[in-house]
Order: C-alpha cells, then structure tokens, then sequence
C-alpha cells in the first residue's frame, strides 16, 4: 500500500485553507478577550450591587426582628389570640 501523495495544487489549496483558519481563529480569540474586557467593569458593578443588597437584607431583617421581638415581649399577659370558635 502506499500513501496518497497530494498534487502540487491541493497542496497549496490545503496549506491557503489552514492560513484562513489559522487566522480566524485568532481573530475570535482577540475578538473574545475584548469583550471579556469590556465586560468587566459590569460584573465588578452587578458584584458590588449584590453585596449590598447582602447588607441591607441583614439589616433590615435584623431590624424586623428586634420590633417583633420586642412586640411579642411586651404583651405577656399570659392569654391569647388563637382562633375564635362559635359557640352553639
């Protein structure tokens, strides 16, 4: 058996297409990388946002909990609410 030898125009035809390749390849790549750059500061701000959405979340649970607490502490009269039945 042998090996196909290429001819001298499929030769240059296969080496022009991997140039063309080669070359759109690369230009994706940058392509890519710019628009990572690009993208960058709007995570940094969308991080930013939601750290502090974070802080303002625990604080105002915080917040919420101490009035409640505070409600439920102070009516300790001993009864309470629960659900009215009729009678009869």
């Amino acid at each position: 058996k042998r090996a196909v030898v290429l001819g001298g125009e499929e030769k240059r035809a296969r080496d022009l297409m991997n140039k063309v390749m080669m070359i759109r390849k690369d230009e994706l790549e940058r392509r890519r990388a710019k628009q990572e750059e690009r993208k960058e500061p709007y995570r940094r701000k969308v991080k930013e946002g939601l750290e502090m959405k974070a802080v303002r979340e625990k604080r105002e649970k915080e917040e919420f909990w101490r009035r409640e607490g505070k409600k439920r502490r102070g009516g300790g009269d001993g009864g309470g609410g629960g659900k009215r039945r009729k009678v009869g």
